[in-house]
């Protein structure tokens, strides 16, 4: 009875009727319900189906604009990075001729294992040529490498490297006729020689650690910089500094002088490690020279006297 009633529904007639302006006889169309039915799915699904295309096309040149830009940064990042890699790679070798000089053993950041990644979409026409976490990853080597770098340049920045004061050395490090007593004598520093008045500079950053007057010495200070390491500056004429406070490497400390048991203007020299007096021409590696307001450290080749 149901399905009856259905088809007869179905099978109804609607008549529309066109009248013209200039034309006295009307125009009849008759449609079955179940015609205007089909029409109406028809029309819809043309409908819907031209929405969807054109929300398809616009999405794909939205996606294809955004892919464009994202290859544009990752060639950007990816230039960067092999940028800041010669870079880093400048200043390894830098560090090492520096640490080769101080006959340290460079600290190696930690080993960190090559990096694979997967990206792009369905919609992406090329793949990029680095995924967001690829760069990441070579970011963070990047850190890690960066950390390395600076524990080096830590232990340069508190490692004595420069010259103390400008002048000549009337003395070295060893056994020499003592200008006093005549006799041959172990000389445990480097005796720089220059005018009175002239700047005597941290060789590297440190605490002071005391400040002292001795009959033989005559004005000395003592600097404590990385652990193991102290400076020694005796005959100064004016000590800039006071006990405790903290240098950075150029800084000016004192003056030169001839106070204590000398024979003019000059700097008596020491470097200490593990409570022990060493050479301290291997650690005079660099000149520190004054140029207006500008410092510039310059690289001096030295020869062992």
């Amino acid at each position: 009875m149901k399905r009856r009633r259905l088809f007869k529904n179905l099978r109804r007639e609607i008549t529309f009727m066109i009248i013209p302006h200039h034309s006295t006889q009307p125009l009849r169309i008759k449609l079955s319900v179940f015609l205007m039915s089909f029409l109406v799915l028809v029309v819809s699904g043309m409908g819907g189906l031209t929405v969807f295309i054109i929300t398809r096309h616009i999405n794909y040149f939205q996606t294809r604009e955004i892919s464009k830009n994202l290859k544009s940064k990752n060639e950007y990042f990816g230039q960067e990075i092999i940028k800041v890699r010669g870079l880093a790679a400048d200043l390894e070798e830098m560090e090492k001729e520096v640490l080769l000089l101080l006959k340290l053993r460079p600290k190696s950041p930690k080993n960190v294992s090559e990096y694979q990644g997967q990206g792009g979409g369905s919609i992406l026409e090329d793949p990029l040529p680095l995924t967001r976490e690829e760069f990441k990853q070579n970011l963070a080597l990047l850190k890690e490498e960066a950390k390395g770098r600076k524990e080096n340049f830590t232990t340069i920045k508190t490692t004595p490297l420069i010259w103390p004061t400008e002048g000549r050395i009337t003395s070295g490090y060893g056994y020499r006729i003592n200008p006093f007593s005549e006799r041959r004598e172990f000389h445990p520093a480097v005796d720089i020689a220059n005018v009175s008045g002239t700047p005597i500079k941290a060789p590297a950053d440190g605490v002071v650690f005391n400040i002292e007057w001795d009959r033989m010495f005559g004005k000395f200070l003592t600097i404590r910089h990385r652990e193991g390491i102290s400076t020694r500056f005796a005959h100064c004429g004016k000590i800039l500094v006071k006990k405790g406070e903290r240098v950075s490497r150029g800084q000016t400390i004192a003056l030169m002088g001839s106070t204590g048991l000398s024979t003019g203007s000059h700097l008596h020299y020491e470097i200490w490690v593990k409570n022990k007096r060493v050479n301290p021409w291997q650690y005079m590696c660099l000149k520190m020279t004054d140029d207006g307001e500008e410092k510039e450290m310059e690289l001096v080749k030295q020869k062992e006297r």
